[in-house]
């Protein structure tokens, strides 16, 4: 794993104890990173999958501020490995585990969240997944674009939408 993107941040693996760390930012791209917006309806069922079922053993990495002189995460993505029977809304192949990603709004800019998303697409592919997916909610154009720089396609499954129509199915296949 990298050190730093910068003197003050640091990358480091995702080990048991994040846990709720991960659960508070899976809300916030429920939330697209304003904390003042209500959650959606489906948003339990969606925390077990994406964070209640995620395990160590799943890559994740977690990028954390240490300007204060105690390392404090900020940040975090993360791989979910779903199954056709059970998929996620980014789900293409069982083969092909689903990225969650998201940033502390305030740490939000500055290339961060790509800087991140980079560290988890090299931490997929020292893992030897083919490629990675992932969803994004219809209207999250900013989103999209930034994914779409650093590799995504549109999937060319369900026509590149989620089975509920909600979201953008992408995919970043590494060979």
């Amino acid at each position: 794993m990298t050190d730093s993107v910068s003197p003050e941040l640091r990358y480091r693996a995702a080990v048991e104890s994040d846990r709720e760390f991960l659960r508070a930012l899976y809300i916030l791209t429920d939330q697209w990173g304003d904390e003042d917006q209500p959650v959606s309806d489906g948003i339990d069922e969606e925390l077990e999958a994406y964070v209640g079922q995620w395990t160590p053993d799943q890559p994740a990495v977690i990028l954390e501020d240490l300007s204060s002189g105690t390392p404090t995460p900020v940040g975090g993505a993360w791989l979910r490995t779903f199954t056709a029977e059970a998929p996620g809304a980014g789900f293409v192949s069982d083969d092909i585990p689903e990225v969650a990603i998201a940033l502390r709004p305030e740490f939000s800019g500055h290339g961060r969240g790509t800087a991140l998303m980079s560290e988890l697409l090299t931490t997929a592919r020292s893992a030897g997944f083919p490629g990675v997916s992932l969803a994004v909610d219809l209207g999250n154009d900013r989103a999209r674009h930034v994914y779409a720089k650093l590799g995504f396609v549109d999937s060319t499954v369900n026509g590149g939408l989620d089975p509920s129509g909600h979201c953008h199915v992408m995919v970043h296949h590494f060979d």
